[in-house]
């Protein structure tokens, strides 16, 4: 039931009805799709929703949500001044997760498709 009312969600976009992935269904609220209400929400190993931005003008860039974040976590800082996050990421789509402390906004431990 869940699979079609995403589905069909997402059919009012994909005129083609291709299906372009196939997710697991969330348990306990965890680790795949859910209904929120009428809106289909991809849901991490903490019960927090995925991030998804997708390169809409088709620069293949993205701007880095991560490039000036809080530097408040002394670990974070660290390996910020380390390792600088970029200002653009050559990317069409980044996903990135807010992490065991369920904040997106401290990236000490988020968990991002970018990094290796």
């Amino acid at each position: 039931m869940l699979e079609e009312l995403c589905f069909f969600n997402a059919a009012k976009l994909n005129f083609k009805k291709i299906k372009f992935i196939d997710l697991p269904l969330a348990k306990n609220h965890k680790l795949g799709l859910w209904l929120d209400g009428s809106e289909c929400v991809l849901i991490d190993t903490w019960g927090e929703p995925y991030y998804i931005i997708l390169d809409t003008d088709k620069d293949n860039v993205i701007t880095n949500p991560e490039f000036g974040a809080d530097l408040s976590n002394p670990e974070y800082a660290e390996r910020c001044r380390n390792s600088p996050p970029p200002t653009k990421l050559p990317a069409k789509v980044i996903i990135y997760s807010s992490g065991a402390d369920r904040d997106p906004k401290t990236w000490n431990d988020n968990i991002c498709s970018w990094r290796n």
